[in-house]
């Protein structure tokens, strides 16, 4: 009688420290997102200075202005994408129609890149991309190839490419070769 009362003792105070720890965690939790939600909040506010300091020279310049809307839910794929010199000009072109540049916060911006990234367009462009860059970095092997190849055809790869790919595997079945390092071997043999 004795042990059993111990064993449920243990069992109660397990039991405490549980849900202790769970409620430490889920207040943690709660106050980084607020500072995240406060700190996306502050760059949203700001204005955009470096379209008119004459930091706005060159694709890294708008990477790293637009790596402050990481706060906000932009991830490294996003920023990567928008960075480009020339679709950020249209995106400027049409915010300047409505404000003066001086006055463009970085959620005016905010604005017209959430529109952007929610067309299906986007959407799938991210998916393939992300797709090839994981696919780029797998070790490709024998074992795996069947699935791995599935991939390629989603991606869009011709059969001449999946048949390499396949050949390439089969004559090599200790590879070591990541799928990227694989078509450049490919390529220039």
């Amino acid at each position: 009688m004795h042990l059993s009362s111990c064993y449920l003792e243990i069992q109660n105070r397990m039991k405490r420290v549980l849900i202790a720890s769970i409620l430490i965690l889920q207040f943690s939790l709660s106050a980084q997102e607020k500072e995240r939600n406060s700190l996306c909040e502050e760059v949203l506010n700001s204005r955009m200075e470096f379209l008119v300091d004459g930091s706005f020279n060159s694709e890294k310049a708008l990477e790293r202005n637009l790596s402050m809307l990481k706060e906000c839910g932009l991830d490294k794929y996003d920023v990567q994408f928008f960075s480009n010199m020339s679709y950020m000009s249209g995106i400027l072109r049409k915010l300047t129609q409505v404000k003066p540049v001086e006055q463009l916060l970085y959620g005016d911006l905010f604005e017209q890149l959430e529109s952007a990234m929610a067309t299906e367009r986007y959407q799938q462009l991210k998916s393939a991309t992300l797709k090839s860059e994981q696919l780029g970095e797998r070790v490709g092997t024998e074992q795996t190839w069947e699935k791995d190849k599935f991939l390629f055809e989603e991606l869009g790869a011709s059969q001449r490419i999946i048949e390499a790919v396949g050949s390439y595997l089969r004559e090599n079945p200790n590879n070591q070769k990541t799928y990227r390092e694989i078509l450049e071997f490919i390529q220039n043999n």
